[in-house]
Formats: structure tokens, C-alpha cells, sequence
């Protein structure tokens, strides 16, 4: 199984990738909280995290803390496990056509063993007063 966080403005979209499906969970843009909904949501699906095969990442415009602190997630999970992380740039692939795209990146193939996060603009850090 594989596990994706999709990156969106206002939220972040949980997919597993089982065998036969494509499962999502929208999750409300909280990255104190991710952690304990990306737990909620394995066991849910009765999923155990030694049960994934790879971590994907989809980024889409969003901001700055948010996309370091997924990616952040998303490596530290995948370097816990053994197992690979993606970064995926295709924003307009249906479910099935992503989970074909990893399934065939995953077969075979060496593990990336972390990735960087991909930002859309320069990062907004102010001088405090």
C-alpha cells in the first residue's frame, strides 16, 4: 500500500493506495493535528503503518510552513519504515493513474531516500518588531 498527501490551499487530501482502490480522506489544514489524522485514518482503514510500501508527496500551491512540515512528515515516516518517498509534480492525474505511476516507480527500483520540498514562491518571513 502506499500513502499520499495531497497538498491542497485549505486542506490536505489523505489517498491509500490498496490493491483494488483508491481510498481518501480530506483533512482540515492543521499541521499541529496531521500526525493524529493520518493515524486516525490508517486505523480506520485497518491499515498498519509497517504495511506501506512507499510515501508519496503531491504539492500544489500552499504555504511555505505547510509544505516544509508535510514533507518533513512524510521523510520522517518514510526513513522510520525503510521504505520509499515520491514527489509527485503531476497535479491533474485521476487517483488510479497515480497509483499506476507509483506502483511502477516502486517496482524494482532503489528507494529515494528523502525528498525537498517544492515551493511556488519565495518564502514571507518578516523582521520582528
Amino acid at each position: 500500500m502506499i500513502l499520499i498527501f495531497k497538498i491542497e490551499k485549505d486542506s490536505i487530501d489523505l489517498k491509500l493506495v490498496k490493491p483494488a482502490e483508491v481510498i481518501t480522506k480530506t483533512v482540515k489544514v492543521d499541521k499541529n493535528i496531521l500526525l493524529n489524522s493520518i493515524v486516525e485514518f490508517l486505523e480506520e482503514e485497518k491499515v498498519k503503518l509497517t504495511q506501506l510500501q512507499a510515501i508519496a508527496v503531491l504539492y500544489s500551491p500552499a504555504s511555505f510552513s505547510l509544505l516544509r512540515a508535510v514533507t518533513s512528515i512524510a521523510n520522517t515516516l518514510a526513513w522510520s519504515l525503510g521504505i520509499a518517498v515520491y514527489k509527485i509534480k503531476s497535479k491533474d492525474a485521476s487517483d488510479l493513474e497515480l497509483a499506476r505511476a507509483l506502483k511502477l516507480k516502486i517496482k524494482g527500483k532503489s528507494a529515494p531516500s528523502f525528498i525537498i520540498p517544492e515551493y511556488y514562491k519565495e518564502p514571507n518571513i518578516t523582521k520582528g518588531k
